[in-house]
């Protein structure tokens, strides 16, 4: 049996929820003539209904679990499927007859621009690809639109991020006044210690004493008169602020330097703003 394995293997209690055939479904492979164009429908059928796609045509692609769970219920020889994956063209027609019975949309410009629109929202609160891929899947099933290959959506996941990072850095410099953003790059000033403002306000504070509590008000006075604590941003996603800090304690003062002054400026508010916060500075 020449077969295209699925290398994903489902559960078997997803597979039992996602493909067991309802009666009206029997009902539909019914009307198809000869078993294994019944047993293919069937399969096409049931793989849609699991990974909201088709299976490739040439050659037929298999998932083992569906094929059998198909054979299971039908009472049909899992060997005739050879016979059906011959036939390319029944198994193109059952794909757009399956898409109609199951009121599914094809993924086209028009539904690939639902899908933009919603990536572009969601990456404003989310960085990981594989969040987002996960979600756009759960969005595409929720609007049963099919999905497209992994790496188109893959592709979109990464353009419409890059777009989202821009919007929050264009928002956040213009929420910047002109002498915020010059005291925000002298935090990246190396004293001649080779000690950056912006490290030593990212450094954890020391156990009590007055030489710590002198430190730390010196701290919250720098985070005065620069102002940063009074800049709106509730509109930014707390998500996205705490993977923005995450990254700015991973870098150089150097590497925040090189970046473009948008993409600096919104690196470096954050973490100044969850460092004030979290030590009760801004109080």
């Amino acid at each position: 049996m020449s077969q295209q394995e699925v290398i994903l293997a489902l559960p078997e209690s997803i597979i039992v929820q996602l493909a067991t055939l309802p009666q009206q479904d029997r009902l539909t492979i019914q009307r198809c003539r000869g078993q294994h164009n019944r047993l293919g429908f069937a399969y096409q059928l049931m793989f849609a209904k699991v990974f909201n796609r088709f299976p490739n045509q040439v050659p037929l692609e298999i998932q083992s679990q569906i094929l059998t769970f198909a054979v299971l219920q039908l009472g049909i020889k899992t060997e005739l499927i050879d016979a059906y994956q011959k036939r390319q063209q029944t198994i193109s027609e059952h794909q757009q007859q399956i898409r109609i019975y199951l009121n599914l949309a094809n993924f086209d410009k028009d539904t690939m621009a639902q899908v933009m629109d919603f990536l572009f929202i969601e990456a404003q609160r989310i960085e990981h690809i594989s969040i987002l891929l996960a979600k756009t899947e759960q969005f595409l099933k929720e609007q049963n639109i099919l999905q497209p290959a992994r790496d188109t959506l893959e592709r979109l996941i990464i353009t419409q991020r890059q777009k989202a990072r821009q919007f929050i850095y264009d928002k956040m410099l213009n929420h910047l006044t002109e002498i915020q953003c010059i005291a925000l790059d002298n935090l990246l000033k190396v004293d001649e210690n080779r000690l950056s403002l912006l490290q030593q306000l990212k450094q954890p504070p020391s156990q009590p004493s007055p030489k710590a509590l002198i430190a730390l008000t010196k701290k919250l006075e720098l985070v005065e008169t620069i102002g940063i604590a009074k800049i709106d941003t509730h509109w930014l996603n707390n998500n996205y602020q705490r993977t923005l800090t995450k990254y700015v304690m991973g870098y150089s003062a150097k590497r925040l330097r090189d970046l473009q002054p948008s993409y600096r400026y919104t690196a470096g508010n954050p973490p100044i703003l969850s460092d004030a916060k979290s030590r009760g500075l801004s109080n």
